[in-house]
């Protein structure tokens, strides 16, 4: 066993929180507040930044798989709508098109 946990990456850890689901109402955005919050406290830690910069691809490969690009996208969308995040693109390089989110609960 520790041949096979040594070989792959450290797992990332996705976490479903009842207060969440009842605030969102769907499993995806209510899964990504606490993906968010855990990027969130790691980027002020290291970088001193509350942005996340998280490419969508590298969302769903964290989320394992469970959700489609396109239902992470719906998320994102709702947990915008409601104020749980805001999202620009690099202030400082136009060239950048990934999104950099921020979470404000």
């Amino acid at each position: 066993m520790s041949a096979i946990v040594s070989s792959h990456k450290i797992s990332v850890l996705v976490i479903l929180r009842r207060e969440y689901l009842e605030i969102t109402g769907n499993f995806c955005a209510a899964k990504l507040i606490e993906y968010f919050r855990h990027w969130t406290k790691w980027k002020l830690k290291n970088h001193r930044t509350p942005w996340v910069y998280q490419p969508l691809k590298k969302i769903y490969a964290d989320l394992m798989g469970e959700h489609s690009l396109h239902v992470i996208r719906s998320a994102i969308a709702l947990l915008e709508t409601i104020g749980i995040i805001e999202k620009q693109k690099n202030p400082g390089n136009g060239q950048d098109k990934t999104w950099q989110y921020i979470i404000t609960l």
